[in-house]
Order: structure tokens, then C-alpha cells, then sequence
């Protein structure tokens, strides 16, 4: 069987927590990362599963080699965090990211091969998309447009992880 990769650039695996500063504790004691940045949660509006809903969360971003981790911790609305934390109450791997260069043919990909969106965000011109696939409820996969702020902010976080 012949397998295409997902659009993109494998990245970031993020993972969904019920207590950040214990999330963080254990990612670089236990699995050797460095620091992690935080952004605290404030109130935005997200697409979830076809409505527009108001949500907050916590988020930190750090580093594991390459790879980025980005911990998610749901405070408030109806979200794929949540989501994922109603069904996983102790936390664990939400969903795996896509870097994409251009973000509309990425969408239109990751629906012709079948795959649903069940959150939209943006900030700046950053824009994302998480996806389900009929055949697999289990971990989302996310593409993801950077801005050039984001992509920066990002670089810095890497080179001050280690």
C-alpha cells in the first residue's frame, strides 16, 4: 500500500494536561526538556464542531530535540482540549502538527483525503486548522500556517529551551 504524508512539516506534538506547572515539571525532569514559555489562558472565540464558542486555555511551548511540544490545558468553553481531557481526565497526546507554507490547498488536501475539521483558530495571520479522520477518533492532526511573529517567537523559545 502506498502512503502519502500529510501536508506539511512534522513539528509539534501537543498534548492536552489538567495542571500545566505539574505538566511542565514532569516534561524536564523526567523527559529532559528545557524551558518552557507560557501563555496564560485569556478568553477567545474559536470554530468548534460548527458553532463559534468562547473559550480559554493555558499553553507552554518547549522543546524535545526538534520536536516542539505545545501543552494545553482547557479552563473554560467547549473545545478539543476539553474534549480530549473529558475522555482522558489524566492528559496524553492531542493531536500531532503540520508546519504548511500555504494553508488553503493544505485544507483542501486534508479534506479530499477524507478528513474533518473540528477546530478553526486564528491569531495574526497565523491560521489552524484540528482534523479527525471517520476511521480514527483518536489523536487530531493539525495544520498549521505560522506567521512571520509566530515563526520568530518560535525560533526563540528553541534556542532558549536547551
Amino acid at each position: 500500500m502506498t502512503h502519502e504524508n500529510l501536508p506539511g512539516r512534522l513539528f509539534q506534538m501537543g498534548i492536552v494536561v489538567p495542571d500545566m506547572k505539574a505538566a511542565i515539571a514532569y516534561m524536564q525532569t523526567t523527559m529532559g526538556t528545557g524551558r518552557f514559555m507560557t501563555l496564560p489562558a485569556e478568553p477567545k472565540v474559536t470554530w468548534f464542531r460548527g458553532n463559534m464558542e468562547e473559550v480559554s486555555y493555558e499553553m507552554a511551548f518547549g522543546y524535545l530535540g526538534d520536536m516542539q511540544i505545545e501543552l494545553m490545558m482547557p479552563v473554560s468553553g467547549r473545545s478539543t482540549y476539553a474534549e480530549y481531557l473529558e475522555r482522558v481526565p489524566t492528559g496524553g497526546v492531542h493531536h500531532l502538527g503540520f508546519e504548511v507554507t500555504e494553508f488553503d490547498p493544505a485544507v483542501a488536501e486534508m479534506e479530499a483525503r477524507g478528513f474533518q475539521a473540528v477546530q478553526k483558530g486564528s491569531f495574526g495571520d497565523t491560521r489552524f486548522n484540528y482534523y479527525e479522520h471517520p476511521d480514527d477518533k483518536g489523536t487530531l492532526v493539525e495544520i498549521l500556517y505560522l506567521d512571520s511573529a509566530v515563526k520568530e517567537m518560535f525560533a526563540t523559545i528553541a534556542d532558549q529551551s536547551f
